[in-house]
């Protein structure tokens, strides 16, 4: 066993050296490029010619080429920072998966887009919350949640989503 470790320790050695000695030489010298051949078969454009780019008009003296841009301070001044907010109407919670999955199922054939949120209670305990959503609009939201209320005799409340107790995941 000490004969394979000491190889290895003198090929690492002399691998280490190599690079010691070797790089150095190969990124202080490199080589002089424009000294190849150039083979091309594309004539060079002599100074004489005018060249204009294929989708770009000819320029003129008293029009520029490229609009100028807007500043940053005048495209954002003018709009308020607003963070986009969904509502989410949450309903029942249950610690069987199966009776969950059947609620999503019947609130989804009466065209509700409903979600089982899982949560991790403890190692060996996790809920299944039924949820309907996301609206973007909150009054569409609690309109949605009275339909449920009426339609399924369930109880249910409104929520911003993500929840603000709930971290947001990027």
């Amino acid at each position: 066993m000490k004969k394979h470790l000491i190889h290895r320790l003198v090929g690492t050695m002399v691998l280490a050296s190599l690079v010691v000695i070797f790089l150095p030489e190969i990124l202080d010298n490199p080589k002089d490029y424009t000294k190849l051949k150039h083979i091309s078969s594309i004539p060079p454009i002599s100074s004489t010619e005018q060249h204009t780019g294929l989708l770009l008009p000819p320029a003129s003296d008293d029009e520029p080429l490229i609009p100028p841009l807007p500043s940053v301070t005048e495209s954002f001044a003018e709009e308020p920072a607003t963070e986009l907010t969904a509502w989410i109407i949450k309903l029942e919670t249950f610690t069987n998966k199966k009776k969950a999955e059947k609620l999503q199922d019947t609130l989804r054939k009466k065209g509700f887009p409903a979600f089982i949120q899982t949560q991790i209670i403890a190692k060996n305990k996790t809920n299944f919350q039924v949820q309907v959503g996301p609206e973007l609009n909150q009054a569409q939201a609690i309109s949605v949640a009275t339909d449920i209320a009426k339609k399924f005799n369930l109880t249910s409340r409104v929520e911003s989503y993500p929840s603000k107790d709930q971290p947001k995941t990027d």
